[in-house]
C-alpha cells in the first residue's frame, strides 16, 4: 500500500494525503486506503513531504489606551481604516478619531 501511496505522490509532487486519497479512491474503488494522517506519515517517513515552520500568530489586541488616561482631552486615539471608492470613483481615506477618556 505505501509503494502505491509513494509512487501516486511521485507522479503527483503537490498533493498532499488528502488529494492523493481522494484520487486513488476514486480509480481504485477496490482498494481499502489507509486514513488521510497515516497516508501522511508514510510520505513523511519517506521525505516526500516536507515539515513546514510554524507561523507564529500575533497576540490579541489591548482593549486598554496604551497611556494612562488622566481626563477627557489628554489623549487621543487615531485609526486609519484604509480606502474606498465613493460612487463617483473618488477614492475616501476614512480616519477615526476619539477621546481615550469617553470612548466617543
Amino acid at each position: 500500500m505505501e509503494e502505491l501511496l509513494v509512487g501516486a505522490r511521485k507522479l503527483h509532487r503537490t498533493w498532499g494525503p488528502k488529494k492523493l486519497r481522494a484520487w486513488l479512491a476514486h480509480y481504485r474503488p477496490e482498494l481499502q486506503l489507509p486514513a488521510q494522517s497515516t497516508i501522511g506519515e508514510g510520505l513523511r517517513r519517506r521525505g516526500l513531504i516536507l515539515q513546514h515552520r510554524r507561523r507564529v500568530r500575533a497576540t490579541r489586541a489591548s482593549a486598554q489606551p496604551f497611556a494612562e488616561v488622566t481626563g477627557p482631552n489628554a489623549t487621543w486615539c487615531v485609526d486609519f481604516k484604509g480606502h474606498f471608492r465613493t460612487q463617483d470613483g473618488s477614492k475616501c481615506y476614512p480616519l477615526t478619531i476619539i477621546d481615550a477618556h469617553s470612548r466617543f
